[in-house]
């Protein structure tokens, strides 16, 4: 999302319906997901706070497991609602015309 390139456009939406199509399809397949890759290209405290609403939203749909470095992971808790809109607009509302 963070590089700005086109065929990533929709990608993170997708991941989140894939992993609610496969806990439905498959309720006891466990889900694992590279997060960071989400935003590559970003500075690291926007990485930060883009892989935490990230991570919130792919467990909300039912991630088992993450490959993140929770070092350099802001807690989802801590983040203002600014922000987390913001991450957000990024994350699912980006299309081919903004």
């Amino acid at each position: 999302m963070g590089t700005g390139d086109e065929q990533y456009i929709g990608s993170a939406e997708a991941t989140v319906t894939g992993i609610k199509l496969i806990k439905e399809a498959l309720p006891s397949c466990l889900i694992i997901l590279g997060v960071s890759n989400v935003s590559f290209g970003l500075p690291p405290v926007g990485r930060e706070v883009l892989n935490a609403v990230y991570l919130y939203h792919c467990t909300q749909a039912g991630l088992d497991y993450a490959i993140v470095n929770t070092e350099k992971l802001e807690r989802y808790a801590s983040i203002s609602d600014e922000e987390k809109e913001q991450a957000k607009r990024l994350l699912f509302e980006t299309n081919d015309e903004t």
